[in-house]
């Protein structure tokens, strides 16, 4: 059993990329591992405040992708994580084709579980200064050859009833709205001032 301490940290997206760099282990030590327990200490490491399971996850090389327009780089493959239920996720930075600048953000969650159904498998976000060129949904179109290497049958889709922008881009690559879902109270989007969630399901096809 291998043992790592890591450092403090004053967030918990600081504390998330450093087991993302924790991932990298399978490489490093040439060995398989298939889940990492990870114990959080209160300051004066003499208690457990909370205990979790990343499970490891085999990505495949979708690193690079591009259709000539835009590139899609892969920032971080963020393995599952438990406690908040959180998927295995392919995050990209989106860029225009063979260009330096990040025009947006795209992400893609493996698999199907609560967090999905009202979060969706895809998030992406598009800086304001390059909207209006589809690049939301050519992005998508990107993405979901990964879907299909991982065998799911349908990527959702979710946004707030009010962003017009987002509800064209699920219908532009041919989603199709199934409802609109109140959020429960105990979901991270409830928390944080939505209430409910637009529902589109895109079909996974060639």
């Amino acid at each position: 059993m291998l043992h790592i301490t890591l450092e403090s940290f004053d967030n918990e997206e600081d504390f998330v990329m450093a087991i993302n760099e924790i991932t990298n282990i399978n490489d490093s030590f040439k060995t398989n591992v298939n889940e990492i327990t990870v114990e959080i200490i209160n300051e004066n490491e003499d208690s457990i405040i909370k205990k979790g399971v990343w499970v490891m996850y085999e990505f495949k090389n979708f690193d690079y992708l591009t259709d000539e327009e835009i590139d899609l780089i892969i920032e971080v493959k963020a393995p599952a994580y438990e406690p908040k239920r959180y998927l295995p996720a392919y995050k990209y930075q989106v860029r225009l084709h063979n260009d330096d600048v990040s025009i947006g953000k795209i992400d893609l969650r493996i698999g199907y579980n609560k967090n999905t159904y009202y979060g969706g498998n895809i998030g992406y976000e598009i800086e304001e200064l390059y909207r209006g060129n589809h690049y939301a949904a050519k992005a998508c179109r990107l993405i979901k050859q990964i879907a299909l290497a991982h065998e799911m049958d349908r990527i959702i889709i979710t946004c707030n009833p009010y962003n017009i922008a987002s509800r064209k881009t699920c219908e532009y690559v041919g989603a199709r709205l199934v409802g609109i879902a109140q959020l429960p109270p105990d979901n991270e989007m409830y928390q944080l001032g939505d209430r409910q969630k637009c529902r589109y399901e895109w079909v996974c096809s060639f």
